[in-house]
């Protein structure tokens, strides 16, 4: 219900005058798999190291299940532009209506401000006595706040990522292996 009222809400923002006609675009888990020659319990441990190292919260941390969930929190809108799509496209175009930068430069003049949360979800299992299949999840989640003059925390659930985050993610795993 929340994302509907998100949707409406920004929809009704964006097409005021008939400027411009936005359309939401359906957020889509992102999953890749990665075939790692190394055992479950080396790369749970790699991933947990390169996860501290780029500074990311480890709020689930499962070893016997192969289980972790990493995520950046209160992210800035570069950062949101650098790691997840603008949930809203130009009908006419199909392409970004605009980049979380220029959301949040709009709301900061309303008194508010646009952050997001970033997470990878990692489960790994074993492929055998030295192998080890990786299967990620990258999600977005945008929250973005209008003030007085406009609507009040509009929380839009989730977006779709650009898959940066997982692929530096993996590509440190690999290396820190040397799988790479």
């Amino acid at each position: 219900m929340k994302a509907i009222v998100a949707a409406f809400s920004v929809a009704f923002v964006f097409g005021i005058g008939g400027c411009v006609k936005v359309r939401p675009v359906p957020a889509e888990p992102k999953i890749t798999e990665h075939h790692i020659p190394r055992t479950r319990d080396e790369v749970f441990d790699t991933a947990v190291a390169v996860g501290q190292r780029t500074n990311l919260d480890v709020p689930v941390l499962e070893k016997q299940s192969g289980f972790l969930r990493f995520e950046y929190t209160a992210v800035r809108p570069d950062q949101l532009d650098r790691y997840c799509e603008y949930p809203y496209v130009d009908k006419k175009t199909g392409k970004p209506f605009e980049a979380f930068t220029q959301w949040n430069l709009r709301a900061t003049g309303e008194g508010a401000s646009v952050t997001g949360l970033v997470q990878l979800v990692l489960v790994l299992s074993s492929e055998g006595p030295g192998a080890t299949n990786v299967t990620v999840r990258e999600r977005c989640e945008v929250h973005g706040d209008w003030g007085p003059k406009g609507f009040t925390h509009v929380r839009l659930n989730e977006c779709n990522s650009t898959g940066t985050l997982e692929q530096e993610f993996m590509s440190n795993v690999a290396s820190r292996l040397g799988t790479h």
